[in-house]
């Protein structure tokens, strides 16, 4: 039986803490040290560039891992503690989630999982039942033709 693998392979994290840097041209860089919740002493850093004093000048993807904690506020001190789901990275918009939403991809596709081997386990039982057929007409015509063999 294969092993399940989800199609959405998030990891739960939990935000450890931050910094801000002052980058030239009115903007700032925003790194968020953050751990798996499985492998604490995994981390690593998510790193963001937002313009100042512009709440419309930050990317989607800093804006959807801001959501994906439930936080919607701009003051990070909050953020520390905060968990979020994450995939591939978080290289991406679409790779943060918040964790109820996380679970319910990983549930949808346990759900297809099981759906997807019960359909296997049948057709693999069709195919054996017409094996067996097979098997026992030409087994049953051969002794036939074997008998009537000897009586000739």
């Amino acid at each position: 039986m294969p092993e399940f693998k989800p199609t959405f392979d998030f990891k739960a994290c939990r935000i450890l803490s931050y910094e801000t840097v002052d980058l030239p041209d009115d903007c700032v860089s925003c790194r968020f040290l953050c751990a798996p919740v499985k492998s604490p002493k995994g981390t690593f850093y998510l790193e963001f560039v937002a313009r100042k004093g512009s709440a419309g000048s930050i990317s989607k993807r800093f804006q959807n891992f801001i959501g994906s904690t439930r936080y919607s506020r701009t003051d990070f001190d909050d953020l520390i503690g905060r968990y979020f789901a994450v995939k591939e990275g978080g290289n991406r918009e679409g790779d943060f989630a918040t964790l109820e939403h996380a679970a319910e991809c990983i549930e949808c596709d346990r759900a297809r999982y099981v759906a997807s081997m019960a359909y296997a386990a049948e057709c693999t039982a069709e195919e054996q039942a017409e094996a067996d057929i097979a098997a026992y007409f030409k087994t049953g015509i051969e002794a036939y033709a074997r008998r009537a063999a000897r009586a000739a």
